[in-house]
């Protein structure tokens, strides 16, 4: 369960610090992750990642809806970090 919460929370930070404004991860965030030692994920672990990406699918299509809808670049912007954010989790679960 640590080592859950640790990848949760370095996904997090990781896309917030690493992310582009074209909604996809940077070169240098994924060697981050790639050069993290492997560890196998139980299936707690590997669900709750899988449960992460989609709730930031989720996510990006709310704002992709309120972008469309208002056109504020704002809500343009958080669904390309949610993209990012969906990158950087499915890497962690690759890894």
């Amino acid at each position: 369960m640590k080592k859950f919460l640790i990848i949760s929370m370095f996904a997090v930070m990781a896309s917030m610090l690493f992310s582009s404004s074209t909604g996809t991860v940077k070169p240098e965030a994924l060697a981050t992750v790639y050069s993290l030692p492997k560890e196998s994920l139980s299936n707690f672990e590997a669900s709750s990642l899988i449960f992460m990406i989609e709730e930031e699918k989720l996510a990006r299509d709310v704002y992709m809806t309120l972008y469309k809808i208002w056109r504020a670049k704002t809500f343009g912007n958080i669904a390309l970090s949610e993209v990012t954010h969906m990158q950087m989790v499915q890497a962690l679960l690759e890894k």
